[in-house]
């Protein structure tokens, strides 16, 4: 009884599809499927082309649906193959690389997955493509042979007779399955005849066979009597149906322009034809044959005619409606619908809850059209509705305490980089450590494993000769660099058999950068007072230096390593090295940013026991060449001391830690941020305290918004893996705020009187 009639059935299907399931309509769609999307087609065309062992094709094969792995097993191989960037003759040699990546022996990350395993998988991959490599050649007909041997060894027919059972609901996609396989093998066929005994290459056939691929489609008839029938104008035939929509009945889409392919403009064609020359003018049969399909397609209703045509794009170009739509306008008097329409009546309520949910969400800023949806159709208090209402209102997201407490215990245990997450925006602390999601990482030299590498050498060289590098020559030192460079690299699990010329290029510049910095830090040692004590020194854990927090309800356990610790009569330091650029900004503090140093002390002082005054300082020390000429110094915050500075530098030069001025009433100029007083440290680590209290209450009183805050240095979305999910785009965030030291100091005053 009803039918839905468009010129372009690709535009319309969507829509159609989603109108249909919305309002619980049966609808049969006029498509036609082309056989180049069919499971056989894309599993024998990735094999011809999966002959050069390229990953992604192999890979494809498998995904077509053959049966040969299941969906699991391909994913652990796809992730193993893009982790150490796996390709080529790589298939056909025994793998050895870590499944954890490019980590060492004593990494303590943990997977399931065995290299044993992953090559059992592997030769399941590789055994039918290369089984066809070795058949695929030869004349056309040899080759169409290897083909077919290919889908009975793999067992294709098999699988696909699978796929028809796991879709057996689905009636439009069982019966193309199984018109697949029979179109497929008659392109075969033809093939065949079409080249006989031919000899070409295996690329000039791969074309053939995607091209004829290509012309041919698989479509079906209507299966039930009660459909709506939905199809293309110049291939529908309705039956004298009732009720009849015509869709897009604009300028140029229905009836669609002509367009002229000949070498001919219409303007000369027209001036040809005057002159008496005989052409056939496909533009006027054209345009003939459009107005005949409107025809049809305009009397083919029976009871009602339904006519619909856009004022605009979605981009608010104006478009017409198409010539007839304005003649029967004039002529017939229609009654005339804006969708969608300003108001509900009785007239246009929906009929189902898709349909009313769908309203609902539209009509969110018509309180009594949102509030008449919510009455008639029951939806109060449903899940659905609660989340429209929460996102639209961009409400604060929470867990419930037991579901928090299931996800990270009354125990709670923090790195300082988790704190760092968790202040910058708790969603994305939510997805990483809550939820656990992880963004695979490949195994290759980016900024993180060459940070590895620095941290690794200069913990071995430091740890082993302390400041006495200082007596070591710069060939000494260069041969230490490397030699420990080659330990590490050694130590990571299958490295060696993938390693390339890129590799060795990108270590030289690592291995120069270390030198540099190296030969830094050879002459700071000559002249410091401050010896290093500690390399890679553990906090928290079994072994490491205890970190714990107490609150109302559970404990916050912090762990971490750091770096190097240096001491000098009584005062201690925190060095961490930085591969990267990285500036202490204190105004971050107040909102629980950049707290890892400043926790770093804390730990190795007042939490192991020393006065806060022993608190010398934090520095970020850059591990890479000064190819700016901006100087080597360390950058971070340390004691308003001049003798301090001075067992630190010697001359005050500024070029291994900030040069300290002092005016002539005897305090430090105000202009010079990276120094406070003794008693500020006080401060700040009575500020870490309740910074770390207040964190683990909240993740127990399940604080997952989207509320993201901008540090002074980075942007809390800059690099975060869970952008796309927590809705927030390009709307403006909450930006710390540029603050003198004497105004951070303040503000932890009045924290200190008010509470945080």
């Amino acid at each position: 009884d009803f039918a839905i009639i468009t010129r372009d059935n690709e535009k319309y299907t969507p829509a159609v599809e989603y109108a249909c399931l919305k309002n619980g309509v049966e609808c049969f769609f006029d498509k036609k499927v082309s056989l180049l999307s069919f499971p056989l087609s894309v599993a024998v065309l990735s094999a011809i082309k999966a002959t050069d062992l390229s990953t992604e094709n192999i890979l494809r094969f498998h995904k077509s649906g053959i049966g040969i792995l299941s969906a699991n097993q391909i994913s652990e191989l796809e992730n193993y193959a893009y982790l150490w960037n796996i390709s080529g003759d790589m298939w056909l040699k025994e793998w050895d690389m870590d499944v954890r990546g490019f980590v060492t022996g004593d990494d303590t990350k943990k997977t399931d997955i065995t290299l044993e395993w992953l090559n059992q998988q592997r030769n399941r991959a590789i055994e039918p493509i290369l089984a066809f490599k070795n058949d695929f050649s030869g004349t056309v007909s040899d080759m169409s042979k290897a083909i077919v041997k290919l889908i009975e060894n793999c067992h294709i027919s098999g699988a696909l007779k699978g796929l028809c059972e796991r879709f057996a609901d689905d009636i439009f996609t069982t019966d193309v399955l199984k018109q697949s396989y029979d179109a497929f093998m008659n392109v075969l066929d033809s093939i065949v005849v079409c080249y006989n005994n031919a000899v070409i290459t295996k690329s000039e056939y791969y074309d053939a066979l995607n091209l004829a691929l290509s012309f041919e489609e698989v479509g079906i008839i209507p299966q039930t009597l009660d459909q709506v029938i939905f199809g293309q104008a110049d291939r529908i035939r309705p039956q004298s149906p009732k009720i009849v929509f015509i869709l897009g009945a604009n300028q140029g889409v229905f009836p669609q322009f002509g367009e002229n392919k000949g070498i001919f403009a219409i303007k000369e064609r027209k001036e040809l034809t005057e002159l008496e020359l005989n052409l056939s003018d496909n533009e006027i049969y054209t345009s003939i044959d459009e107005k005949f399909l409107v025809y049809c397609n305009l009397c083919s209703a029976t009871d009602k005619l339904y006519i619909c045509y856009s004022t605009s794009t979605l981009k608010g170009e104006k478009l017409e409606p198409s010539s007839f739509v304005n003649a029967i306008a004039e002529n017939l008097n229609p009654q005339i619908f804006n969708e969608p329409q300003a108001t509900l009546t009785k007239s246009n309520l929906p009929q189902t809850y898709n349909a009313a949910f769908s309203e609902l969400c539209r009509r969110f800023n018509n309180k009594d059209d949102f509030e008449t949806l919510k009455t008639v159709f029951n939806l109060e208090g449903k899940d659905g509705v609660s989340g429209v209402i929460d996102a639209a209102n961009r409400e604060k997201f929470t867990l419930s305490k037991s579901k928090a407490i299931g996800l990270y215990g009354n125990n709670i245990t923090l790195s300082a980089t988790k704190i760092d997450r968790f202040h910058r925006c708790k969603f994305s602390h939510f997805c990483e450590h809550g939820l656990r999601l992880k963004k695979l990482q490949p195994a290759d030299f980016d900024v993180l494993q060459r940070g590895t590498i620095v941290h690794y050498v200069l913990e071995k060289i430091i740890g082993k000769y302390k400041e006495n590098i200082k007596d070591l020559s710069k060939n000494e030192l260069d041969k230490l660099c490397d030699d420990y460079i080659d330990e590490y690299l050694d130590s990571v699990k299958g490295f060696r058999s993938v390693q390339t010329a890129r590799h060795l290029f990108l270590l030289s510049k690592i291995s120069r950068s270390l030198k540099d910095v190296l030969s830094h830090l050879a002459s700071e040692f000559a002249q410091s007072d401050f010896k290093p004590q500690h390399c890679e020194l553990v906090i928290g854990g079994e072994e490491g230096v205890p970190l714990k927090f107490p609150f109302d309800g559970g404990e916050v356990s912090v762990e971490g390593k750091i770096d190097r610790v240096d001491t000098y009569n009584g005062y201690v330091r925190v060095i961490d090295y930085k591969t990267g650029s990285k500036t202490f900004k204190l105004p971050d503090i107040l909102f629980g940013l950049n707290l890892q140093m400043l926790l770093y002390l804390y730990a190795v002082t007042r939490a192991s026991g020393l006065d806060d005054k022993s608190a010398a300082g934090i520095f970020y020390m850059q591990s890479k060449r000064d190819l700016n000429g901006d100087g080597k110094a360390m950058n971070g915050l340390m004691q308003s001391d001049e003798n301090l500075v001075k067992a630190m530098d010697k001359e005050n030069s500024g070029v291994f830690v900030p040069k300290i001025s002092i005016t002539q009433g005897g305090t430090v100029s105000k202009k010079l941020t990276s120094f406070i007083t003794d008693t500020q440290f006080t401060e700040i680590f009575d500020h870490i305290e309740k910074v770390i209290t207040k964190t683990g209450k909240s993740i127990l009183n399940g604080e997952i918004d989207v509320s993201p805050i901008d540090g002074r240095e980075s942007g809390a979305c800059d690099y975060c893996n869970f952008k796309g999910m927590c809705g927030i785009e390009d709307k403006t965030v909450f930006k710390v705020p540029s603050l003198k030291n004497e105004e951070v100091f303040e503000k932890l005053a009045e924290e200190k009187e008010n509470g945080i």
